[in-house]
């Protein structure tokens, strides 16, 4: 593996640590840090199957988000995320980072769920919702890591 592949995944990293420090703090996910996501991501990718199959991956994870995103079920900056990742993630690991986004998701939302009742804030919780880009970001790491190693 070459040097400059470990500079683009630390750098990736790298911003993602940002990136959940923003979606924590403000509930946002910008299309600026999406777009550098998504470069970082291309940069790091292995593409097994081509890369015809990734941009058809990326565009069936922004038609199924557009319908969640309309339904109310995810926020449109969480589908980006997910998008940009999804470029970087091996065919053969993906459904175990979806799996593994799951996991975390149900993780991060029983905390939520603990410290809204224990905090008496139970509607504060609600109204703020999750900070889904944390599951996406770190399960989208991991794929893109055993992607690359």
């Amino acid at each position: 593996m070459s040097q400059s592949l470990y500079i683009a995944f630390y750098m990736l990293v790298s911003a993602s640590v940002i990136g959940i420090y923003t979606d924590i703090r403000s509930r946002t996910i910008s299309n600026r840090y999406c777009l550098l996501i998504l470069m970082l991501a291309c940069f790091c990718s292995c593409f097994d199957g081509g890369a015809v199959l990734a941009i058809l991956r990326v565009f069936g994870i922004l038609f199924i988000g557009v319908i969640l995103f309309s339904l109310s079920i995810i926020g449109a900056g969480d589908v980006k995320l997910l998008a940009a990742y999804s470029v970087g993630i091996s065919t053969e690991y993906w459904w175990l980072t979806l799996y593994l986004i799951l996991i975390l998701g149900a993780v991060l939302a029983c905390i939520y769920v603990v410290y809204g009742v224990l905090a008496n804030k139970m509607s504060e919780v609600r109204r703020r919702g999750l900070p889904y880009g944390v599951p996406i970001t770190l399960s989208c790491l991991f794929g893109i890591w055993l992607s690359i190693y």
